[in-house]
């Protein structure tokens, strides 16, 4: 298993925001260390609501969402958050792949008008970085 991307779904309890893992799946003591330290990218998906975000502290920032419940994140409209880290999820890459996956989205929903991405940007520009090409392959 390669560990250039690794992503993990969580279903989202309406209400307390709690997460747990899609599928059954078990989250490994060292993917949630990572969630915890390590830079990761996430989509909160909901059945009318997108919402793409970064950060260094998936947790935290995941709390700091539902807590603060402003409008971009709309507190209740997302049912499941996708959460991609690994080796080439780094601070170098982090505006780049959130610029991408917001454009992604933007382009599929275009002209879907039931569907919402609540992101107030379409992302921060990046400059030139180390595995750029990789990156951008293996995403």
């Amino acid at each position: 298993m390669s560990n250039k991307f690794i992503t993990k779904e969580f279903s989202i309890e309406k209400g307390t925001g709690n997460l747990s893992p899609i599928l059954g799946e078990h989250l490994r003591l060292r993917d949630k260390q990572a969630l915890e330290k390590n830079n990761a990218i996430y989509i909160y998906l909901g059945p009318k609501n997108v919402y793409v975000g970064q950060t260094k502290h998936f947790f935290s920032r995941h709390k700091q969402h539902v807590q603060e419940s402003n409008h971009r994140y709309i507190n209740g409209s997302y049912t499941k958050v996708i959460v991609a880290f690994g080796i080439l999820i780094n601070q170098l890459s982090l505006d780049d792949i959130e610029k991408k996956i917001i454009t992604y989205i933007t382009a599929d929903y275009e002209d879907d008008r039931n569907m919402t991405i609540n992101n107030g940007t379409s992302g921060n520009e990046s400059p030139a970085y180390q595995n750029q090409d990789e990156v951008l392959t293996d995403l």
